[in-house]
């Protein structure tokens, strides 16, 4: 019988050396020292307003769309484009980075079109259950879209962006990212030339999202 219980023990002694090895080797999201790259905006809704200003006079534009890898609303705002994030977790669910996005467009009929943007921001990663963590971040997002045909156009825009999403476990270390966005226009321009004549004027874009993706925790 005490061979039996000595027996016991020592599985018992063993069992829990193997899960904390195994807990230490999975850490939980928001740990310090962590890095989380992620593909962003790969789809959702969005409610998209642009407002130029030419000599003095304001026009609005709305759209409402659902994307999917891209943005169907075409050069409308490009707030909605995917984009890749790298942010790092500074200390215990604090987190500094930002996401970048590229996109190169050449149609065999057609001008080519290249889109670039740009995000920065700071966020903290709140855990609300095993698994389950709401991630606000706040950044400021710039981007630009251009043409090079013989009507050449180019357009800007920076804004304040505010997300929320919720980061679920799906796998050890891989998450899914679902939530709002805003991005508040704060200023920008667009120019087209035709025929050897520029026309200017100053934009903001503004929109209200809720977007998808994946990230994945190292």
């Amino acid at each position: 019988m005490r061979r039996l219980w000595t027996w016991a023990m020592a599985c018992g002694f063993v069992s829990v050396a193997l899960a904390g090895q195994a807990s230490a080797q999975e850490p939980a999201f928001g740990d310090p020292g962590h890095v989380a790259i992620s593909a962003e905006r790969m789809f959702g809704y969005e409610h998209s307003t642009v407002t130029r200003t030419t000599a003095g006079m304001e026009t609005s534009t709305t759209n409402n769309s659902f994307s999917l890898l891209t943005n169907p609303a075409g050069i409308l705002s490009g707030y909605g484009w995917p984009r890749i994030g790298v942010d790092v977790f500074v200390v215990r669910a604090l987190t500094v980075g930002g996401a970048l996005g590229f996109l190169y467009m050449a149609p065999e009929m057609g001008s080519n079109t290249r889109l670039f943007l740009v995000a920065p921001r700071i966020g903290y990663a709140a855990t609300l259950a095993p698994g389950l963590a709401i991630w606000p971040r706040v950044g400021i997002t710039y981007w630009n879209i251009s043409n090079d045909s013989s009507t050449s156009y180019s357009s800007s825009a920076f804004a304040l962006t505010i997300e929320a999403p919720l980061a679920i476990q799906l796998a050890p270390r891989v998450q899914l990212l679902i939530g709002p966005a805003v991005d508040i226009g704060v200023g920008g321009s667009t120019s087209s030339t035709v025929g050897g004549t520029t026309t200017s004027m100053d934009q903001k874009y503004t929109d209200i999202a809720a977007h998808a993706g994946l990230l994945l925790f190292l």
